[in-house]
């Protein structure tokens, strides 16, 4: 299956209202760490607390959708940003992303999944045939080395073209 996002931009903050209208975008399933939030610290850049906030004023219905196992911190992700966290997702495994739609009402083609990683949050969004919106990482290059490693190996895999069928198709006569 090949892998890439409807856009890529360098921070959350800049999806737009504006933008949402285009990709007729109405809910947004947001990943946690390192998309809202600096991992394992539970700080919230202003930039993106302002965003949220903003986009809400705007009426679009945000969820967090996050793989982070820790209870107590997903519960305290929730009461600082104010939505409703889904933890433990296990993303690209589709069930809880299925959970969430139900929680905001809508179809996947309505939705846009957001998020830092390729191969979880980009490639569970495809999967569930939503709109996808990549980041860039907020530590950026004060990730540890493993971590950008793994981006970059993603980072290409957004970059391959598009697999073409050798299949023929048969012509009836």
């Amino acid at each position: 299956m090949f892998i890439r996002p409807t856009c890529q931009l360098s921070h959350v903050a800049e999806i737009t209202p504006g933008l949402l209208n285009q990709l007729d975008v109405h809910g947004l399933l947001l990943d946690l760490d390192n998309t809202l939030m600096i991992p394992r610290l539970g700080d919230v850049p202003a930039s993106v607390s302002g965003w949220l906030k903003s986009i809400q004023d705007h009426g679009i219905a945000c969820i967090i959708l996050s793989n982070n196992t820790d209870t107590v911190f997903c519960e305290k992700a929730q009461e600082k940003l104010g939505l409703q966290v889904i933890g433990s997702a296990q993303k690209p495994n589709t069930a809880l992303f299925q959970v969430a739609l139900q929680y905001l009402n809508m179809p996947p083609a309505k939705v846009a999944m957001v998020g830092d990683r390729v191969l979880t949050d980009i490639w569970v969004g495809q999967k569930m045939q939503a709109k996808t919106i990549l980041v860039s990482p907020l530590l950026g290059k004060k990730e540890q080395w493993q971590f950008r490693f793994l981006r970059l190996l993603e980072s290409l895999l957004c970059q391959l073209p598009a697999k073409q069928s050798t299949k023929k198709q048969s012509v009836s006569q």
